[in-house]
């Protein structure tokens, strides 16, 4: 995924990140379908030895990701709207959260348990969290030319909508979690902050994606506490 990412974003990448390994020239092309080759047989290699749903699941994933790359350089409908492509991209996550739900599930010797489903779209928010916040802004303070979420719905939508998924994302989880559901008001809290400081100081989007990482990665860290917690407790 991530690398279909560096190749279908490369040539805004070139104006807008140009930091990002393949726009500053740190990899080549070459280098990144040899990466992708090489990466798509050892995963699907080592799952189906497994798993043939595992391997099922990633190979959706692969192709939908090739998919998007097409999308990206043939159709400017997909390429002229933020939510319109998100919408469509975010299928990525859900797939990774379908094969984490089947892991588990084939792990444990059972079906997928149907709460499985809740933790999926807990994970989809909070990433929509990240995202949205990240490219959220207020009027004038960007480079011309960037896409943003903002620039579609304005500055207090986008902002408002990116701090009702983190609470939408842990109120999920403290809705599942027995013992450690308090771990999931820290990325609360974290974006509450983050969309204070965004209305009340006008803070640059810079601060408000790293805030916005912040609650996403603390979610994640709670996830893997809580699920380490129902296994040994």
């Amino acid at each position: 995924m991530r690398i279909v990412d560096e190749l279908r974003d490369y040539e805004y990448d070139r104006i807008h990140n140009p930091e990002r390994g393949l726009a500053r020239g740190d990899v080549s092309f070459q280098d990144l379908y040899v990466a992708l080759a090489v990466c798509a047989v050892i995963l699907l290699g080592s799952n189906l030895a497994v798993s043939w749903l595992r391997a099922l699941i990633l190979l959706g994933i692969m192709l939908y990701s090739l998919f998007l790359w097409w999308l990206e350089l043939n159709s400017t409908t997909y390429q002229g709207s933020m939510f319109l492509t998100i919408a469509v991209a975010i299928q990525l996550h859900v797939g990774q959260g379908a094969y984490v739900w089947v892991a588990q599930a084939e792990r444990a010797g059972r079906p997928p348990e149907p709460q499985g489903l809740l933790v999926v779209l807990g994970l989809v928010f909070i990433y929509l969290h990240w995202e949205v916040m990240r490219k959220t802004a207020w009027p004038g303070s960007t480079k011309p030319g960037e896409k943003l979420y903002s620039d579609e719905v304005g500055s207090v939508v986008s902002g408002l909508l990116a701090f009702a998924l983190v609470v939408g994302a842990a109120g999920l989880m403290f809705h599942l979690s027995q013992g450690t559901a308090w771990l999931f008001l820290f990325p609360v809290a974290v974006g509450v902050l983050n969309v204070a400081l965004f209305f009340k100081t006008r803070s640059p989007r810079g601060r408000s994606g790293r805030l916005a990482g912040i609650s996403y990665f603390s979610f994640l860290l709670a996830m893997l506490m809580t699920a380490f917690a129902g296994r040994y407790s």
